[in-house]
């Protein structure tokens, strides 16, 4: 597959419009995108440069090809698994931030249990605290 990439003029929605329903109608382009900021088409497909000029030349652009180049689907896979390790990374991180923020609260809340209480640390259903104003012990 060949990545062209054409230097075209286009001054407005008419005109993209224009390249843009040119292009489409050669067999064998997969994709079509226009940067209008740059003034370039960029067209992905088994396809010749040469062909495309021809048909946009036809249709009275201004036409000049830029770079014609192997299409590389792997850049964009590379790409996407860097986002997702990134994402996957910053979750862990946020994950141990918050645990670590967690202890820290609940250490200065959560005073120890009294010495008679220390049955009930062992609860399976949850944190079990001794709250000096209501002298209970609660399961949080």
């Amino acid at each position: 597959m060949k990545k062209i990439v054409l230097k075209v003029i286009i001054i407005c929605s008419r005109c993209k419009a224009c390249v843009v329903k040119t292009v489409a109608k050669i067999d064998g382009i997969i994709s079509i995108s226009v940067d209008v900021e740059k003034s370039t088409v960029t067209i992905i497909g088994q396809v010749d440069a040469a062909c495309i000029v021809k048909e946009l030349r036809k249709a009275g652009k201004s036409v000049e090809i830029e770079s014609v180049g192997e299409h590389k689907k792997e850049e964009k896979k590379d790409e996407k698994k860097k986002d997702d390790d990134k994402k996957k990374k910053c979750k862990e991180e946020c994950k141990k931030k918050c645990k670590e923020e967690c202890k820290k609260e609940c250490k200065e809340e959560c005073k120890p249990l009294p010495p008679c209480c220390n049955a009930c640390k062992q609860a399976p259903y949850g944190n079990i605290v001794w709250y000096e104003q209501s002298n209970v012990c609660t399961i949080l």
